[in-house]
């Protein structure tokens, strides 16, 4: 638990542009001894690259780098069954490779539908059982909506949010886009033997297994991988780079038949704050 709070923490500041102190890099290390060991080693790789450079291929090469600790609707933990840091998580490509921005209103709402759950009555919610419909109290549901949010806004974990926070953390982009901006501005100015190479071909990489809800990864992923082959063609990573990504998004279609591409960003229903 100590190691996730760590890397969210740490993450949560890098996507936001807050360069960490130097004590906040020890409690990173100190939870997190693999972290500490891939810096090492591209540190060790790379001797003639920045700090910002070796702290960017580092999350680079470290998919279980991510802004959240837990999430609504995940079936299981983000730590679950994943030793290795390097390991791409081939089951959610959205909380647990790298990051999404922070939804407010998927958050909120998955902390409304578990309290309704708790009382009997998640299940109406997610499915509108029609057995139900004829003795439904619309009065009585809204009574019970009003005692939820009174019990929710008194809650001491609901009092302590920092909605300042959780406005910037929503405003940031996902890490796939991050990442791979990041790593096209390095390419532009860096040498072959800098680590600007390896960014780059790893950028690509976080928008084939990255953040798969908002949109489209087509623009930096193409521009990444041009500069990649433009500039580095010799080298290994340009040849085990021969693609970039746009869509990755799919979906079951109405009738649960056949999943569908989709490459419009995901929403959730609007959600009132907890305040």
């Amino acid at each position: 638990e100590k190691a996730l709070l760590a890397r969210a923490a740490w993450t949560r500041g890098f996507a936001r542009g807050v360069t960490p102190a130097a004590a906040d890099n020890e409690r990173l290390y100190a939870a997190n001894p693999q972290i500490k060991e891939t810096i090492g080693k591209v540190t060790a790789d790379y001797p003639k690259a920045s700090d910002a450079h070796h702290s960017l291929l580092t999350i680079l090469r470290s998919p279980r780098f991510g802004i959240l600790v837990t999430a609504p609707g995940l079936w299981d933990g983000i730590e679950a069954d994943r030793g290795d840091f390097n390991e791409i998580d081939g089951s959610d490509a959205n909380d647990k490779n790298w990051w999404c921005p922070f939804e407010p209103d998927r958050e909120l709402g998955g902390l409304r539908q578990q309290f309704n759950e708790a009382i009997g009555i998640g299940f109406y919610d997610l499915y509108g059982d029609r057995d139900l419909k004829p003795y439904y109290d619309q009065k009585l549901r809204d009574s019970v909506d009003a005692s939820r949010e009174s019990v929710l806004k008194g809650h001491p974990m609901v009092k302590v949010i920092d909605w300042t926070e959780i406005a910037g953390l929503a405003g940031v982009a996902s890490g796939p886009k991050l990442l791979s901006q990041s790593a096209i501005a390095w390419g532009k100015v860096g040498k072959g033997d800098d680590g600007a190479a390896e960014a780059l071909a790893l950028a690509v990489r976080t928008t084939h297994y990255g953040c798969r809800w908002h949109g489209r990864h087509g623009a930096y992923s193409k521009a990444a991988h041009d500069l990649l082959q433009a500039r580095f063609k010799d080298t290994s990573w340009a040849k085990a780079t021969p693609y970039w990504f746009d869509c990755e998004r799919f979906e079951w279609n109405k009738d649960s038949s056949e999943k569908m591409r989709v490459c419009e960003p995901k929403t959730w229903p609007k959600q009132a704050p907890l305040k």
